[in-house]
């Protein structure tokens, strides 16, 4: 259990050092207009719902999508989406139905993890950054 954790927050503050190292800009403010709709997003309503149901409802202005692994490295178990300056959206997933998680080849470790797929997988549950402060869906930071 522990270990799960410790992995999990390494995978986190990796990805978030490698935004940084993409010389993307520091956190937004509290009262820009990007941070307040996140922080106003129910997560708990996405809970058990495909993951298209919770990206339908976030703010305009996603970047990008990236599938990465947090507790394992060679399954993949959580979607980050990314929006300017370092804001993050990850979306776990538990089981999967629609996309295989596991790595099928250590060459390309992600190549058969299609974010189109894990769209469709049931969000376990989701957690909101703004550069490396969460700002939404905290009390699932250490699950």
């Amino acid at each position: 259990m522990k270990l799960q954790l410790f992995i999990s927050l390494l995978a986190i503050l990796i990805l978030c050092g490698e935004a940084k190292a993409d010389s993307r800009v520091d956190s937004l403010p509290q009262n820009d207009s990007l941070i307040i709709k996140l922080k106003s997003v129910r997560l708990s309503n996405y809970e058990a719902g495909p993951v298209d149901s919770l990206i339908t409802h976030l703010p305009a202005g996603i970047i990008d999508y990236k599938i990465g692994a947090s507790r394992n490295l060679k399954v993949a178990d959580v979607l980050f989406i990314h929006y300017r300056n370092d804001v993050t959206v990850a979306v776990f997933v538990k089981s999967f139905t629609h996309m295989d998680p596991n790595v099928v080849n250590s060459a390309n470790p992600t190549q058969n993890w299609v974010v189109s797929a894990f769209r469709q997988e049931n969000v376990a549950y989701s957690i909101i950054y703004n550069g490396t402060t969460c700002i939404n869906g905290c009390e699932n930071e250490f699950h």
